[in-house]
């Protein structure tokens, strides 16, 4: 797969190839499974909820499937990542906040051994478990380890992604295959024409259905597709940014107006469509697909983007140039302020516990 299709319809046209020719695939008596996961993307982003993003793919998913109408979730990156993972409560897991031993047992530095993960759950019972995509649910990312809470040790066979939770589209930080860090450049087993994350998380779910199929193997699979899009940095490819050109300018507030009332009425895109199309190929009877958005609307960065202090009231940005806000707000609400965000009116107010809980500046 070095030189996969550039497109992203090529590339789901590859899928729906491998599944034509994989009965392999299908389960005789237990269903494939694939959970596909958008990170920090709120509900009313995509069409089916009521947003003004095209996403024609997720709608027909929603339409043929089901729909919550009432969903919870733990508002940031870890705990509701490890609350998937494991079907517990986060703070159940170790992961009740962000990562980082705070000397509770809810508070740890990722998932604890008291949990099973679902990979770990179904490995044991006769599935093949795959993941492609954002882990954060540890903090060791040193390469010589701890890797006890690295995918593979977690119950996945095979693992392409990151381990932290955020950074480039186009060159991710702690990216790895198995256990062993790669870059874009030297991973000998993926070198498309141009390195996109979330095409690479794609690309490489579909390698993992095709090498299942060639193992002839009568074992199900469960696939875990983790994007990061849409969680910061916001690195959309220039014919998206251009697809959209106009659309906000007449600001936030009728953005949202307008998407609560098309919600009254009733009724990480395109490489979804791949992954749901392949699913489609093997038949509704064999194959659970189930879309997940991971915050909702809720979102824990209330940080600079770039080095900053909280209490010196300035954060540098990542051209070196450096914004000034008064030292009682966080960085987002000051940027609020200044029009260059939204406010979630479903925010806690920020107090000084906030504050002394708030770390410097972005991991």
């Amino acid at each position: 797969m070095k030189h996969l299709p550039k497109t992203i319809d090529c590339r789901w046209k590859a899928l729906i190839f491998w599944l034509a020719l994989a009965p392999g695939l299908l389960a005789k008596d237990r269903p494939n499974i694939v959970l596909i996961m958008g990170d920090d993307m709120g509900y009313s982003d995509i069409g089916c909820y009521g947003g003004e993003i095209h996403t024609p793919h997720l709608d027909r998913l929603a339409a043929e499937g089901v729909r919550f109408s009432q969903f919870y979730n733990g508002a940031r990156c870890c705990p509701t990542r490890a609350s998937l993972l494991t079907g517990l409560y986060a703070h159940q897991t170790g992961v009740g906040h962000m990562l980082g031993n705070q000397g509770l047992d809810g508070y740890q530095t990722g998932l604890n051994r008291k949990c099973v993960t679902i990979a770990e759950a179904l490995s044991g019972n006769g599935y093949h478990t795959y993941m492609s995509g954002k882990w954060h649910v540890t903090t060791h990312t040193s390469p010589e380890g701890p890797k006890d809470n690295w995918p593979l040790q977690r119950g996945f066979e095979k693992f392409y992604g990151t381990i932290i939770g955020a950074g480039s589209f186009y060159d991710p930080n702690t990216l790895c295959r198995q256990n062993t860090y790669i870059t874009p450049v030297n991973d000998a087993h993926y070198q498309p024409e141009s390195y996109y994350y979330t095409d690479a998380i794609t690309d490489n779910a579909i390698s993992f259905l095709a090498e299942h199929e060639r193992s002839k193997t009568e074992k199900p699979f469960f696939l875990y597709v983790s994007y990061t899009a849409a969680h910061w940095p916001m690195h959309a490819l220039p014919e998206d940014i251009q697809k959209y050109q106009g659309s906000y300018d007449d600001g936030y507030e009728m953005t949202r107006m307008l998407r609560y009332q098309t919600t009254q009425a009733p009724g990480a895109h395109s490489s979804c469509n791949r992954t749901q199309s392949t699913c489609r190929q093997l038949g509704a009877s064999q194959t659970q697909v189930m879309g997940k958005a991971l915050h909702g609307s809720l979102c824990s960065d209330d940080r600079p983007y770039g080095s900053g202090d909280w209490k010196s009231g300035s954060t540098t940005r990542g051209d070196g140039s450096t914004s000034e806000y008064p030292h009682h707000v966080s960085p987002r609400q000051w940027r609020v302020r200044r029009g260059y965000g939204t406010w979630r009116t479903n925010q806690r107010p920020l107090d000084e516990s906030h504050q002394r809980q708030s770390p410097h500046g972005r991991q």
